[in-house]
């Protein structure tokens, strides 16, 4: 950062970058008077706009180019973390309906014998709810078959 060369009456403004697409909107972060932080924005050629002003004056536009492709890049992350958070969260829902759906289907009546074996260890190894439901079906209809019998 180049010397911080500041004006009585001068915010410190802290990562700006740009946010449009023609590098002519610059945001960054404010430290108030009172101490707390805001953003603003600031178009670079409205040069009556106190934050432009200082802004112009605390940074270079090599530092708000690297800022803005430092944000960029932690956007990218950003993003890249929440879809394989969001498809870890999918595929738990997923296992715990499959896990509620083989413990109703080895509730049923059908299966409080040992007639079932077989189909009852391939429930327990089911690796979709459509798989418990399609062996569930079978159990019941052997057992129908059986009645009839």
């Amino acid at each position: 950062m180049n010397e911080l060369r500041l004006s009585p009456g001068s915010q410190i403004i802290l990562a700006p970058r740009f946010i449009d697409a023609n590098n002519t909107v610059v945001r960054g972060v404010v430290r108030l008077p009172n101490g707390t932080f805001k953003e603003f924005d600031g178009h670079l050629s409205d040069e009556h706009n106190p934050f432009v002003r200082d802004l112009k004056m605390q940074h270079t536009l090599e530092e708000i180019h690297a800022n803005t492709l430092k944000e960029s890049n932690f956007q990218k992350k950003k993003d890249e973390l929440d879809k394989r958070l969001l498809e870890d969260e999918q595929r738990e829902e997923g296992l715990r309906i499959l896990a509620k759906a083989k413990a109703e289907a080895l509730q049923i009546e059908v299966f409080a014998d040992e007639k079932h074996k077989e189909v009852k260890r391939r429930i327990r190894r089911a690796q979709s709810v459509f798989e418990v439901t399609a062996l569930t079906a079978t159990a019941l209809l052997l057992e129908i078959q059986a009645e009839k019998t």
